[in-house]
């Protein structure tokens, strides 16, 4: 008996539930890609100068969940699990084998439950986005055109 005429439940049981683009959920922690507000690569997640951005974030969508690769280590998870806390933001902790502790691996994702669709999540490119903004000049004030004239 071939898969195509196999009765769907007989699939299921014998395979397990289909699920829709299994590589994206397990790249992005069970979610997928459409739905993540954030993101951090396991390379990145011990520079603290992150953790403001991540504050930010939480703070700005408190709907949402941090999703946390459970394989590493409680010493690097501790610190963003307190962030949670503090900000009032769901947190859960993906423990599977496929979710591997490699530096090109994500190690934390914020998601939402619906689509949101956002280009940049990486949060070590919003940090340096960031950095890079214009800063104002607040120290020289403008003088109107017509004020220069009669001087």
């Amino acid at each position: 008996m071939d898969l195509e005429n196999m009765d769907p439940h007989v699939q299921s049981a014998m395979y397990g539930t289909p699920k829709i683009n299994p590589d994206e959920q397990r790249r992005y922690l069970g979610t997928f890609r459409e739905r993540v507000y954030a993101a951090e690569y396991i390379k990145d997640m011990p520079n603290e100068a992150y953790h403001p951005i991540w504050r930010e974030v939480l703070l700005a969508h408190p709907e949402a969940t941090l999703i946390m690769n459970g394989n590493l280590p409680m010493d690097e998870l501790v610190p963003f699990m307190q962030l949670a806390k503090a900000t009032n933001v769901a947190f859960s902790m993906k423990n599977d084998d496929f979710y591997l502790v490699a530096p090109d691996r994500l190690g934390l994702v914020l998601a939402a439950d619906e689509a949101v669709n956002i280009d940049e999540i990486n949060i070590a490119n919003m940090a340096s986005n960031a950095d890079s903004a214009p800063v104002e000049e607040t120290t020289a004030q403008k003088v109107p055109w017509f004020k220069k004239l009669f001087r």
